[in-house]
């Protein structure tokens, strides 16, 4: 093998493993982003399922104090 071929392998095997190595991290990114989004709308709906909790508990006193 001549040594400018070699070291053209050399790039093209560096490039493969560089491109590997990006993907992984835009995997991971990826993931990371959807988590972070279903956390949050897990959260807003824990909230909105607090709320409607916390109004029905308070109207229940109300009405059970009336009376």
């Amino acid at each position: 093998m001549h040594k400018c071929q070699r070291r053209r392998v050399l790039q093209r095997e560096k490039l493969v493993f560089n491109g590997h190595k990006n993907y992984r991290a835009n995997h991971l990114k990826i993931t990371e982003t959807f988590i972070m989004l279903y956390l949050q709308f897990s959260y807003t709906y824990l909230g909105f399922y607090l709320l409607n909790s916390h109004y029905r508990v308070v109207e229940f006193a109300s009405f059970s104090l009336r009376r």
